[in-house]
């Protein structure tokens, strides 16, 4: 059952700790140089490309007790003239949604990222992709404290 993880201190540091371990022991390498083709998902050992980078932090983080549901790869387009697709791994927690991404030790909320969000899986079955559409989510309003 999908849901958002109420995001404690230690769970915080299980997601800054997963995100440095795998982002510092995979190099990132093109499917097509590994494997000769444009694109495979799999689960990397030393070097993979964004997809299999996002593959082992979700596998790890469920390991580590995390519901699959919480844990969603997402597709989004780099900003700039060659607008690359790229994957990063979005973290449903009671704060707001968060991404884990090879191209940053931070870990970002959604809506801080330069990324124009494409797809992701749906919390409810990670077989199923959900598209975000022309208009982009916008980061939720908080009340001004005076």
């Amino acid at each position: 059952m999908a849901r958002d993880v109420v995001l404690t201190p230690e769970l915080l540091q299980q997601l800054y700790e997963t995100n440095k371990y795998v982002n510092d022991r995979v190099a990132w390498t093109s499917d097509d140089a590994l494997y000769g083709k444009a694109e495979r998902w799999t689960l990397p050992l030393d070097r993979g490309d964004c997809e299999d980078i996002v593959l082992l932090k979700r596998k790890m983080l469920a390991k580590l007790g995390w519901p699959q549901g919480s844990l969603l790869i997402t597709t989004v387009e780099e900003p700039g003239p060659a607008k690359g697709r790229h994957a990063v791994l979005t973290v449903r927690s009671d704060r707001g949604e968060m991404i884990l991404d090879n191209q940053t030790p931070e870990i970002l909320f959604w809506y801080e990222t330069k990324y124009r969000y494409l797809s992701r899986q749906s919390a409810t079955d990670p077989n199923v992709w959900v598209a975000f559409g022309s208009a982009q989510p916008k980061p939720p309003a908080f009340p001004v404290e005076r």
